[in-house]
C-alpha cells in the first residue's frame, strides 16, 4: 500500500473544554505545537525510524466530525482532530507496524522530497503520541517559553465536581422527544416563544422597567436572596444545554459543580460530543441555549422587580444586574465561554483562541509556525489578529466595569 504525499498532513487537539462546561477533568493539555516548540522533548526521524511497533491505542475510536474533520476519540471522552489526508495512515496504526515500514515502504514522493516527508511524518507520529493515543509513552510536556504560553492558551483554569450523570442523560432524552415531533409544529411552536420574549422585553423597555430595576441596594438580605436565586439559576442554564444535547441526538456524560478561576461557584454540563456533531447551527444552537435561557430569566427578574415590594423588589433588582453581569461575562469571546463556542460554530473554527494565540506569540517571536498553521490562508491569519484584538477590548471593558461596580459596592456597604 502507498500513501501520497504528506505536505498537508497536521494534527492538534481539540480543545473542548469550557466554563463553564467541559470534557472530563483529566482531559490531555499537550498538543501539537509542543512538538515544535520544544527543544529536545520531540522525538525525530531516528526514533521513529526505530520503533518496533507503532499502533493506535485500542481504546482509541475514529469518527467523522464536525465540518469534515476526523475525530479519534479516546476512553476517557478526549477528542483529538486530525485530517483526512492522514485517513490512510491511521488505518495501518490500528493494526501496528513498525517505523521502517512507515518511513521507507509507505511513502510515495520524490527523492527531493523524502527528508522533508519524513519530518512531517515524525512530527505527525510524535503528535499523536503526545496526545496520548499510540502505544509509546508520551514525553514529559515542554519547557521552553512557547510550550508554556501555549499550554496557558489551552487552559480553562476550571475545578471540576461531577455530581451526577442520570439528570444529565434524562434532560438528554426530553430533548431528543421534543425533536421527535413533527417538524411543523416544533417551528411553529419556537415562532411563538420567540416572538412571545420579543413582546415581553419590548413591553418592558417601553414601561421603563429596565431602568427601575438597576438600582442596587447593597444589604445583607438582598445580596443572600440574590446569590440564592442566581446560583438556581445557573444551574438551570446547565440544563438548558444539556436538553439541546439531546435536541441534538447527542450524549450527556456528566453534570456537576465547578470552581471558575478556582474560585467563583458555578455549574457544568460535560458537552464534549458536541465536536462529532457535523451541523453548524446544532453546535451554535447548544452553545447558545445557556445564555438564552439566561436572557429570559432577565426578564422574570426585571418583571418581578417592578410588580413586588420592598426587599423582594430590591432582591429582583439586585438578580438583574447580576444575571445581566454574568451574562456579559459568558458571551466574552476571549474565554471558552458559550458565546466563544457559539463563535466557533458559526465560523467552523476550532481552537480558535489558542491557533490565535499561537499564531500572534510565534510571529512576534520568529519562532516556527505550529503544521497546522502552515497552510493557514492570509484573510484567516489577519482574522487571528483581528479576534484577539476584539477579545483583548472586550475583556478590557469588562475588567473597568468590575474594577467600578467593586468600589462602587464597597462605597455602598
Amino acid at each position: 500500500m502507498k500513501m501520497q504525499s504528506l505536505e498537508m498532513v497536521s494534527i492538534e487537539e481539540l480543545s473542548v473544554e469550557d466554563l463553564p462546561e467541559t470534557v472530563s477533568a483529566g482531559a490531555s493539555s499537550f498538543g501539537s505545537y509542543a512538538c515544535i516548540g520544544s527543544a529536545g522533548t520531540c522525538a525525530g526521524v531516528e526514533f521513529w525510524d526505530s520503533q518496533s511497533l507503532i499502533k493506535l491505542r485500542p481504546d482509541v475510536e475514529q469518527l467523522p466530525g464536525a465540518d469534515g474533520r476526523l475525530l479519534l476519540k479516546t476512553e476517557d471522552a478526549r477528542y483529538i482532530a486530525v485530517p483526512v489526508s492522514a485517513a490512510a495512515l491511521l488505518d495501518i496504526l490500528v493494526e501496528g507496524t513498525t517505523g521502517r515500514v512507515i518511513f521507507h515502504d509507505l511513502l510515495d514522493v520524490s527523492d527531493e522530497d523524502v527528508p522533508r516527508a519524513h519530518e512531517r511524518l515524525a512530527q505527525f507520529l510524535e503528535a499523536l503520541r503526545q496526545n496520548k493515543v499510540l502505544n509509546i509513552q508520551p514525553t514529559e510536556e515542554g519547557t521552553a517559553p512557547q510550550d508554556r504560553v501555549l499550554n496557558r492558551a489551552r487552559a480553562d483554569f476550571f475545578r471540576r465536581i461531577p455530581l451526577s450523570r442520570q439528570f444529565g442523560s434524562q434532560l438528554a432524552k426530553l430533548g431528543a422527544r421534543v425533536r421527535a415531533l413533527p417538524r411543523g409544529s416544533r417551528i411553529v411552536t419556537a415562532s411563538l416563544l420567540l416572538a412571545g420574549l420579543l413582546s415581553w422585553a419590548v413591553w418592558l423597555l417601553r414601561e421603563g422597567a429596565f431602568a427601575n430595576a438597576s438600582v442596587l441596594v447593597v444589604e445583607p438580605i438582598v445580596l443572600v436572596g440574590a446569590g440564592a436565586v442566581i446560583v438556581a439559576t445557573l444551574w438551570l442554564h446547565e440544563c438548558a444545554h444539556a436538553f439541546a444535547m439531546g435536541f441534538n441526538r447527542l450524549e450527556v456524560r456528566e453534570m456537576g459543580l465547578g470552581l471558575a478561576l478556582y474560585v467563583v461557584p458555578v455549574a457544568y454540563v460535560d458537552r464534549g460530543a458536541v465536536y462529532a456533531l457535523r451541523s453548524r447551527a446544532g453546535r451554535a444552537a447548544i452553545a447558545l441555549a445557556g445564555p438564552l435561557l439566561d436572557g429570559v430569566m432577565i426578564l422574570f427578574a426585571v418583571t418581578l422587580a417592578v410588580v413586588t415590594q420592598g426587599w423582594m423588589s430590591e432582591v429582583f433588582s439586585a438578580v438583574f444586574i447580576g444575571q445581566s453581569y454574568l451574562l456579559a461575562i459568558n458571551l466574552n469571546p476571549l474565554f471558552r465561554t458559550d458565546g466563544y463556542h457559539a463563535l466557533e460554530a458559526v465560523l467552523g473554527a476550532t481552537n480558535m483562541r489558542s491557533r490565535a494565540i499561537a499564531y500572534v506569540f510565534s510571529s512576534m517571536r520568529r519562532l516556527p509556525q505550529p503544521l497546522y498553521l502552515r497552510s493557514v490562508s492570509p484573510v484567516v491569519k489577519a482574522g487571528y489578529i483581528a479576534y484577539l484584538a476584539a477579545g483583548v477590548l472586550y475583556v478590557g471593558v469588562l475588567l473597568a466595569v468590575t474594577v467600578f461596580g467593586v468600589f462602587w459596592v464597597v462605597g455602598a456597604w
